[in-house]
């Protein structure tokens, strides 16, 4: 069985790693076949694209998501840790903080995605940093706001 950790030269054109029943070293030119591909891609991993080259690798190993992703999951996680510890009042200025810092990340994905410059993976890592602690605040006043919300009929 394979593993989420990808060896060098070892990964999907798109940048998936698949178990290697499904795995193929040939982009396929068959318009059906593309399209196909394209579906089994979106039900196996609809969170994350993984192309090989916006992907951190350590010692040949590739992360199992890409660096935003990374950057994300690693904001989120320490935030939750943070918040374990220590008490935070959530107001609408921390909800609004929070919206704001998800923003970069937006930006950033979308002029990569029109096409008016290439970010790098330190760029994708930080701003999704940001977005990740971003969107833990928000998760986490929305929790308190739905355990709180007291319904009136």
């Amino acid at each position: 069985m394979s593993s989420l950790w990808c060896r060098k030269n070892e990964y999907h054109p798109r940048g998936m790693c698949l178990p290697m029943l499904f795995r193929h070293n040939h982009i396929p030119t068959n318009t059906i076949l593309l399209i196909t591909e394209n579906v089994f891609y979106m039900k196996i991993y609809p969170i994350c694209h993984r192309i090989p080259e916006r992907t951190f690798k350590i010692k040949g190993y590739y992360f199992p998501v890409c660096s935003r992703c990374t950057g994300i999951y690693t904001g989120a996680i320490i935030y939750y840790i943070l918040v374990y510890f220590f008490y935070v009042e959530y107001d609408l200025y921390l909800i609004l903080i929070a919206a704001l810092m998800v923003i970069p990340t937006f930006i950033d994905g979308f002029t990569q995605f029109l096409g008016y410059r290439e970010s790098n993976n330190q760029i994708r890592f930080i701003s999704g940093f940001f977005a990740g602690l971003g969107i833990a605040i928000l998760v986490k006043a929305f929790k308190i706001f739905i355990l709180t919300w007291h319904f009136t009929i």
